[in-house]
């Protein structure tokens, strides 16, 4: 009897019977955003460090979270020339209460990434449900240079900022200043109140309850106490909101069955240009836009997908770094063609990198779907009308795209017919009444109801596996 070969056989029935039966989901949760820019000095002044504070809605359940940070920026792709310094801590509800927790990379609290680099934190052995809220922290430090920005953080929009400094376990990370009372003199003021003043980037918590005095006082300095009138301030800087934040360029997981994970690729068309907010109509919808809204919290997603950017922007060298976050995704939608439309490239010219950017994906071994292009006008009423509208000179380059798309041309799995949804008839090169963003005078974006419009041409069906 060979004991040897039927102790081997145990342990490997036994390693097979323990072995993790989850599957790696590369998108488990939504507003995982690629880097657009590079920020010198954080969006907030010239500082050497940062900390941002992004909301993020769980997918599908799961567990093992795991966050993708990267040393790069922009459309071609461009490392920074110097190494960053980052740290993530996850904020999530335990019971009632919000906890922070802190991330690890290789082991460590604070890693360095070099140009070009991308790193994951490592596995955090938590449960997520379906349609929970949780907000990630991330410090990021770049003493003698740069680092890149993404994520639009907009004001009010439950709780996403940015702030000076690490703040990523001050208990007091203060980002709604815009919702708190000015200074005023002689306030009866009690312990825990805030006020904000004049120099926004700070505010002022109560420590000792009395009486304002007839001044305002004023500080730049995070955490000063000071006295006013009988009243005592401990000092607070405030978090910064409109500036590009450095955050999760995709966020993985494990999940108990196979789930989709959608790479989202375009320019400010897809980015959400034109748009309103969902959380808060006030401001605009960057981040968000037609496809983000069919999502709708329901498939976790990375939007790589860049302001400006035309397809050559996207294909061989110039996309060595924004490919990879798209590693084990199973989706791709592609909105692009219509900036290189707008300027005067040739049919063949853009096909051909559509087809390249088509085929990488596929390759990668994603579903592929595409969209067609929305229309580029002029108008001599500010768009108030259909009939004041004129078609670009390059429009004829546009629908021929759009035609070709429409056969579903290799190895495209399907497209979305956008285009119909906001022009007044097929081909007609003409924005519907209402469908296109006017305050820009840019005749190429849509507005939000043309963001609406083209949403319900998205069949979220076909993202399954």
């Amino acid at each position: 009897m060979d004991l040897g070969n039927i102790a081997f056989s145990l342990a490997a029935g036994m390693s097979k019977r323990n072995s993790d039966k989850r599957y790696n989901c590369s998108a488990v949760a939504t507003r995982a955003t690629v880097y657009h820019r590079s920020n010198d000095n954080g969006g907030m002044g010239i500082k050497p460090d940062s900390t941002y504070r992004s909301r993020h809605v769980v997918a599908y359940d799961f567990t093992d979270l795991q966050l993708m940070y990267g040393n790069f920026h922009g459309a071609d792709d461009k490392a920074t020339d110097n190494d960053i310094r980052t740290k993530a801590v996850l904020e999530k509800k335990d019971g009632p209460d919000w906890v922070r927790i802190p991330l690890t990379i290789r082991g460590e609290s604070l890693a360095t990434i070099g140009p070009g680099g991308r790193v994951l934190t490592d596995p955090m052995g938590l449960k997520f449900v379906k349609g929970e809220e949780f907000f990630i922290y991330t410090y990021v430090a770049a003493p003698s240079g740069i680092w890149p920005g993404g994520m639009f953080l907009q004001r009010d929009v439950s709780g996403e900022s940015g702030v000076l400094g690490d703040k990523t376990m001050d208990k007091d990370f203060v980002w709604n200043w815009n919702s708190t009372p000015f200074w005023a003199a002689s306030q009866s003021i009690s312990v825990g109140t805030w006020r904000r003043i004049a120099d926004w980037k700070y505010m002022l918590k109560c420590t000792v309850a009395g009486t304002t005095g007839t001044t305002q006082p004023a500080s730049t300095t995070d955490g000063e106490i000071l006295t006013d009138g009988t009243v005592t301030w401990q000092v607070y800087q405030s978090a910064a909101v409109g500036v590009y934040g450095y955050t999760p360029l995709a966020i993985h997981g494990k999940t108990k069955e196979p789930k989709p994970s959608i790479a989202v690729i375009g320019d400010s068309i897809m980015w959400g240009a034109g748009d309103k907010n969902p959380i808060n109509p006030s401001v605009g919808g960057d981040n968000y836009g037609f496809l983000i809204r069919a999502i709708n919290n329901n498939f976790g997603y990375s939007a790589l997908c860049i302001s400006g950017e035309a397809t050559r922007h996207f294909v061989g060298m110039r996309r060595k770094f924004r490919i990879r976050v798209t590693d084990g995704m199973t989706h791709a939608v592609v909105e692009h063609g219509i900036n290189d439309v707008n300027q005067g490239r040739s049919f063949e010219e853009i096909q051909g990198n559509l087809l390249d950017i088509y085929n990488e994906l596929s390759s990668r071994g994603m579903k592929v779907y595409a969209c067609t292009l929305v229309p580029v006008t002029d108008s001599t009423d500010g768009w108030a009308t259909e009939k004041n509208q004129s078609v670009k000179g390059n429009e004829a380059v546009r629908t021929r795209l759009n035609d070709w798309i429409r056969t579903t041309p290799a190895p495209l799995s399907g497209y979305f017919e956008t285009a119909d949804t906001v022009e007044t008839s097929r081909n007609s090169g003409i924005w519907k009444q209402g469908m296109v963003l006017t305050t820009d005078n840019l005749g190429i974006h849509p507005s939000a109801a043309g963001h609406l419009a083209m949403m319900a041409a998205i069949d979220t069906s076909v993202f399954t596996v």
